[in-house]
């Protein structure tokens, strides 16, 4: 069985590890210090960056790092996207949230009326965003370039997680990108050794972790560039009958996080998933319409998305003959 996700460590993912390990320092030093330094470099510039150890934690971060910069403003997250979002906006320090529905075709978030708005580049595929207010959550598309910028940078803040699957999977861990001061009073929020009763937690992450997210972001345009040539093989096998994600959206201006079908209705997702499973490649609905983070009835478009699509293998690490495997598989679905 081709297996729908899978993290394949490089063997300079394993040197790094080992180099850690005989350092006897695996708690957060050195190797999270540079790998800090190189996310700005590569990501934010003229910014910092500061690792901590979830995407999750990220993101409440980030969010409340704008509150105390703007004061409390209504945050607007898209329904079609990781719960993570929720949890992290729902916070004691936010009470007004507002859950925005999908654009039917690229999947990302329509435009709402808010100042502040956690922007999620769905799958891969960009999205606007001000640097006025916004959050943007670069996870699905790390090295991808927009009007000459790098997605990351495009934000007031930038968020990113190292989850085991996506482009920089490192097993767990996040990032933060940003301006110095806003960087600065989330490394005070992480400093939970301060006795001055300032509400703190143990965010830290670990040398471990950044080692291999150091190992992959050396390795980040090649993965990326392999994604592109892959989706296009996939391209090429694909029934005309079957649609994908953001069909307007040219490949070579994609992340491609995700292959992502679209189909008439469900059924034809169940089928298609049946033909796959018996030509042994596993599938999954990328996100189902009960892990909406909005009421279906209010967003009807993420919920027609959540119904209609599958999410094909394209992880780093295939070998050809499984890339063709899919391809032959999927001009039969």
């Amino acid at each position: 069985m081709i297996l729908h996700n899978k993290l394949v460590l490089h063997p300079t993912d394993k040197e790094a590890v080992a180099r850690v390990m005989e350092s006897g320092q695996i708690g957060p030093g050195a190797e999270v210090a540079a790998f800090e330094r190189e996310l700005a470099n590569r990501f934010r510039p003229s910014g910092e960056a500061v690792c901590v150890n979830s995407g999750t934690a990220a993101l409440r971060l980030a969010i409340n790092a704008c509150r105390v910069a703007n004061g409390h403003q209504a945050i607007g997250i898209p329904t079609y996207a990781c719960t993570a979002l929720l949890y992290a906006a729902r916070d004691e320090l936010t009470t007004n949230i507002r859950i925005v529905d999908s654009d039917p075709e690229t999947f990302n978030a329509l435009a709402a009326e808010v100042k502040k708005f956690v922007v999620v580049h769905t799958y891969g595929v960009a999205r606007a965003c001000s640097a006025d207010g916004d959050i943007e959550d670069f996870s699905h598309a790390p090295g991808l370039v927009v009007d000459h910028a790098p997605i990351g940078s495009l934000g007031a803040l930038s968020v990113i997680s190292f989850g085991a699957t996506k482009p920089l999977g490192c097993g767990s861990g996040g990032a933060i990108l940003g301006p110095s001061d806003l960087i600065g009073w989330i490394r005070e929020m992480c400093d939970y050794e301060r006795a001055d009763w300032r509400s703190r937690f143990n965010w830290l992450w670990h040398d471990l972790g950044a080692a291999i997210g150091r190992s992959r972001l050396r390795r980040l345009n090649e993965e990326n560039a392999w994604r592109r040539q892959t989706a296009m093989l996939y391209n090429q096998a694909r029934p005309g009958h079957v649609s994908i994600q953001a069909p307007s959206v040219p490949a070579h201006e994609r992340g491609w996080y995700r292959y992502v079908l679209r189909f008439e209705d469900a059924e034809q997702v169940g089928l298609a998933m049946s033909r796959l499973a018996s030509a042994g490649i596993e599938t999954i609905v990328p996100l189902r319409t009960d892990e909406l983070l909005g009421y279906p009835q209010r967003c009807p478009n993420a919920a027609a998305i959540a119904k209609t699509t599958l999410s094909l293998p394209i992880w780093p690490g295939m070998t050809h003959e499984q890339t063709h495997r899919v391809a032959d598989a999927l001009a039969g679905a």
